[in-house]
């Protein structure tokens, strides 16, 4: 089973129905920044991508200076975006000038109706920017065989020249009828003579010498047992 990658979403708006938005995402919920400060000061954690509503932290300097420390925390490990979800009356070119203008790297905010709707869009990534900086990557496993396969073929294939496998290149090939091997068979008569004996070399000798009386008188050679 592939692991997935963590994602960490702080809305009081939304339940647990949000996770069936997007099978990449493993989604932990906070129904608020307390919550969520509480978890990242004393989990270490790696997480791809952090979404926070307004509503819970509303744009303010002292709410924005309390979020670039938590973004801090020694045990929380970032490798994606932290994305602010912001009203349509909160002006986002401040909210822009203050992101870039933090050392906090890949900041971004998106704005919109915060609304169930609006931020499962946002986690699924039907609202999320084409030029943004990253962007998810799915990892799909494949044997190595086929892989140098692959790798073979996009390496000798051009626009004018198309590269064609060794099995491809047999198909055109008629298969070779063989010749199925018969095995001739007689059903001939014969006499079976049993010796009753001790069993030993004598009663081999017996059995070789009088084999050897029979064959002179009869066609077919008898069988001992």
């Amino acid at each position: 089973m592939i692991a997935k990658e963590k994602m960490f979403i702080v809305s009081s708006s939304i339940d647990d129905s949000i996770k069936a938005s997007t099978p990449v995402y493993d989604i932990i919920l906070f129904p608020n920044f307390v919550k969520f400060e509480d978890y990242i000061n004393e989990t270490p954690c790696v997480v791809s991508t952090i979404i926070i509503s307004s509503l819970d932290l509303p744009f303010t300097s002292s709410n924005m200076m309390r979020l670039l420390h938590t973004l801090k925390a020694p045990f929380l490990n970032r490798t994606g975006q932290c994305i602010y979800l912001i009203e349509p009356d909160v002006d986002k070119a401040a909210v822009d000038n203050f992101f870039h203008g933090s050392d906090v790297e890949n900041l971004i905010s998106y704005q919109g109706d915060i609304t169930p709707y609006f931020i499962s869009d946002v986690v699924a990534g039907v609202e999320r920017l084409a030029d943004e900086a990253e962007t998810e990557i799915i990892t799909y496993r494949t044997r190595a065989s086929e892989y140098v396969a692959k790798q073979n073929e996009k390496r000798f294939q051009t626009d004018e020249n198309i590269y064609i496998t060794d099995e491809e290149d047999l198909n055109d090939i008629p298969a070779v009828e063989e010749v199925e091997e018969l095995t001739p068979t007689l059903n001939v008569a014969t006499n079976v003579y049993y010796a009753v004996g001790k069993h030993s070399v004598e009663r081999t000798l017996f059995a070789w010498l009088e084999a050897q009386y029979l064959t002179e008188n009869i066609i077919h050679l008898p069988t001992w047992h």
